[in-house]
């Protein structure tokens, strides 16, 4: 049987909690309701987001109030905040047109592009 050390464990918990956090901020906390993970979120990121915008989630500072980008935006955001592994996994999924919905395939081909 393998051994884990507590040193990677406590690393791998906190990327887990980067994530979930990131995909929270970028508007996408259904991932974070769904999976019932909302005990990751830091409180201060929880009470900024409900300032900024309301029961409904969170979305980044830099956005107006007035406006939400599509969900496949937010998504592609949320990507490239994650790192390289996660871009990397976008640019996989904007040539399988068969397997995510073409607007998603659309804004992940940016990730080609502009990263």
């Amino acid at each position: 049987m393998e051994r884990v050390s507590l040193k990677s464990t406590i690393s791998n918990l906190r990327r887990f909690r980067e994530v979930t956090t990131i995909l929270f901020e970028e508007g996408l906390s259904f991932f974070v309701d769904d999976l019932k993970l909302h005990y990751l979120i830091p409180t201060s990121t929880r009470l900024r987001c409900a300032v900024w915008r309301g029961a409904r989630g969170c979305r980044r500072a830099l956005l107006r109030a007035d406006v939400e980008p599509p969900p496949e935006v937010r998504f592609r955001r949320a990507l490239e905040r994650l790192g390289p592994t996660f871009i990397k996994l976008g640019q996989i999924l904007s040539t399988r047109q068969d397997v995510i919905p073409e607007q998603y395939a659309r804004e992940f081909a940016k990730l080609q592009d502009n990263v």
